[in-house]
């Protein structure tokens, strides 16, 4: 169940990488911050699977390393820093996230059309704001996993069990909905 969390995780976490510059331009200070907020969290993630892909066939109990607790363990560190910098991504997104404004016309024609632009880009923001809210839940949920492998937090076992159901439910759903409408 872990394993297919954590793939489940990554895949939603590889199609939700490409958005972040589609929230904030490279040529402001806050676009800039999140390409380097992102990278960094990207090199975590990278060597989070490096790690637990040394430790693999120990987990399945094929073999037996001494050092694979500890490679398990310093693992967990890297996936909780790769989530705990998607939190702060996704924060800063939020923050960064204007509603559009609700503009007036004197003509009538005009003014449908402009009320028509204007649900249009409410609809947008809307859509935006709620995958960013979305992949926070996922990452907030994943977040108990590693730092409970760790030691940081102790939680107990249906604790854990329902936050990862949660998390795989949900970047399950945002797959599924990537899925239908690209094809």
């Amino acid at each position: 169940m872990s394993l297919t969390s954590q793939a489940t995780t990554f895949l939603n976490d590889a199609a939700f990488n490409n958005s972040v510059t589609a929230f904030s331009p490279a040529n402001t200070a806050n676009g800039r911050l999140l390409m380097w907020l992102d990278s960094t969290r990207w090199m975590c993630q990278g060597m989070y699977l490096f790690t637990e892909t040394c430790t693999l066939l120990d987990t399945m109990g094929v073999t037996e390393h001494q050092w694979a607790g500890w490679m398990t363990i310093e693992a967990n560190k890297f996936w909780f820093y790769a989530l705990f910098l998607g939190i702060v991504i996704g924060i800063l997104q939020l923050a960064s996230l204007s509603a559009p404004m609700s503009p007036s016309s004197e003509d009538e024609k005009e003014e449908e059309k402009v009320k028509e632009k204007f649900t249009e880009l409410e609809k947008k923001y809307f859509q935006k704001r709620s995958k960013i809210m979305r992949q926070l839940m996922v990452d907030g949920c994943d977040l108990v996993i590693p730092s409970g492998v760790v030691g940081w937090y102790v939680a107990s076992c249906s604790n854990t069990s329902m936050l990862m159901l949660t998390s795989t439910v949900l970047a399950a759903v945002d797959i599924w909905g990537r899925v239908n409408s690209t094809g």
